[in-house]
């Protein structure tokens, strides 16, 4: 079933362009040109849809490689609080006295 729909889906997206090209007649010319240039520029964009979006296999493996990334987002944030705050209290603290000294008149 699912072969069948992704056959009928790449037979529309290939050969809905090439209707458009040869449409390229007429007043309408200028219009079909612009739209079989769109149509046929988004070309890869339909098939990744179709053949991989669409793909239980392949939807979870973009969740695994996703899931990977903020993991690993979420480490290297943990190591800079962690590695910041020994740096802060590493530091020796210095008070220093804001009290200005007074000119004599």
């Amino acid at each position: 079933m699912m072969l069948t729909f992704k056959a009928i889906a790449q037979l529309f997206i290939l050969g809905c362009t090439w209707c458009l090209g040869m449409l390229q007649v007429g007043p309408a010319a200028h219009v079909m040109a612009y739209l079989f240039t769109i149509i046929n520029s988004l070309q890869g964009v339909f098939i990744f849809l179709v053949y991989c979006l669409l793909s239980q296999q392949v939807r979870e493996q973009y969740r695994k490689w996703f899931r990977g990334i903020r993991k690993a987002k979420t480490d290297s944030e943990k190591y800079m609080l962690s590695s910041t705050t020994m740096s802060d209290s590493s530091k020796p603290s210095m008070v220093r006295s804001h009290i200005a000294p007074t000119a004599p008149h």
